[in-house]
């Protein structure tokens, strides 16, 4: 029974691990969002998490996933998701070929 209870620990340890990870993760994203809020709108970083919190409840989105898209669009204009619509998409803006 010692060796099942020491497996049980072990699995916990790891999913808690994991958890870590992933927050982390969470936490570096947010960051980068949050930075990029500040340098966009000359905001400090209270204003700027308080923006990204709003914009994840208006939009019923998680906070990371918000804090994830901002990030990917780095600084991009038009980037701020349920704010300034989406972001431009560069195959639309390309022109046509004429033939």
């Amino acid at each position: 029974m010692r060796a099942e209870g020491a497996r049980d620990e072990v699995d916990r340890l790891r999913s808690e691990i994991d958890h870590l990870h992933t927050a982390v993760a969470s936490r570096d994203v947010i960051g980068q969002a949050k930075g990029i809020l500040m340098e966009r709108h000359g905001i400090g970083a209270d204003e700027a998490f308080e923006r990204l919190v709003r914009i994840s409840q208006t939009t019923n989105t998680k906070l990371h996933a918000v804090a994830a898209t901002i990030a990917e669009r780095g600084g991009e204009r038009g980037g701020e998701p349920g704010r300034d619509g989406p972001a431009p998409n560069a195959r639309d803006a390309a022109p046509t070929p004429v033939d």
